[in-house]
């Protein structure tokens, strides 16, 4: 009887220790929402902008330059994302315009990203990206 209960006991210890959050991969946590970042951009006019990204399950995304101010959108360029074929951290943004950008995640929790930015591949070859914070917004 005995050894039934302990068997009992470790299969449920089992469950519950294999079943935690701590196993999880930047996709889970990044595609499917919008996410918000100050890259220090300014319109023509010299107005501060805001930008939003969206990432798709099928590697296509979206980012939404919206004025600070007033929140109307002032450009919005879609990009495919894939991740950097020798560092697993660093996200690449491919614009249709032909701009490449780079996103080298530090930390990551489900409703904040602490990356650097690139903007395009010789600030990436050279380290000189912009420390940012990205937040989640739904």
């Amino acid at each position: 009887m005995n050894k039934k209960y302990l068997f009992i006991v470790t299969l449920l210890l089992l469950f519950f220790t294999s079943c935690t959050d701590n196993e999880w991969t930047y996709e889970e946590r990044l595609v499917g929402y919008y996410w918000s970042v100050d890259l220090n951009e300014k319109t023509h006019r010299e107005e501060p902008l805001i930008s939003e990204f969206y990432f798709a399950w099928d590697q296509f995304g979206e980012e939404s330059k919206i004025i600070h101010w007033n929140n109307v959108l002032y450009e919005k360029i879609a990009f495919d994302w894939y991740w950097h074929r020798y560092e697993r951290n660093v996200l690449v943004l491919d614009y249709a315009n032909s701009d490449v950008c780079f996103i080298e995640f530090r930390k990551m929790t489900p409703y904040r990203l602490t990356a650097f930015f690139y903007a395009n591949p010789e600030e990436f070859k050279n380290g000189r990206g912009i420390s940012v914070v990205f937040n989640r917004i739904n």
